[in-house]
């Protein structure tokens, strides 16, 4: 068991490194490299804003439902993962949003990341309503 958790906490950690260390070192590169289409709008800063809210959002209710006896869905991270490993996979799929959504021209970055907020949020609201179902039963 301690063996397990030593696992986790280093891949949690090697996770977060990687995440974050792409982000501050690779993508300062990146950007310079090839510059977005256009500057950022003041609805493409919301739309970007909302779509991390509603990624957040989704990882927060993934975490709670597996604690209440959920069963996760997502093949990616199977049927019980740790909430390091949802925390990671949330921030994961942020970034690669922002990343995808930033070389999109201005006006297609708000489909782009209002559809992505759409999906999130439904996501959100499943995890919650199979939550209160479980909460329920017990």
């Amino acid at each position: 068991m301690k063996q397990k958790s030593k696992f986790r906490r280093s891949l949690l950690v090697y996770g977060l490194l990687l995440v974050f260390g792409a982000g501050v070192i690779g993508c300062a590169g990146f950007r310079k490299a090839y510059k977005s289409a256009d500057a950022y709008t003041p609805i493409n800063k919301v739309t970007l804003t909302t779509m991390g809210i509603a990624q957040a959002l989704d990882g927060i209710t993934t975490t709670r439902g597996i604690n209440a006896g959920a069963v996760e869905m997502n093949p990616i991270l199977g049927e019980n993962p740790s909430a390091g490993s949802i925390a990671i996979f949330t921030g994961v799929a942020i970034g690669v949003k922002w990343i995808a959504g930033h070389f999109l021209p201005a006006k297609w970055r708000n489909w782009f990341w209002g559809g992505a907020t759409v999906i999130s949020t439904g996501a959100a609201i499943h995890n919650n309503n199979v939550y209160q179902e479980i909460k329920k039963e017990n």
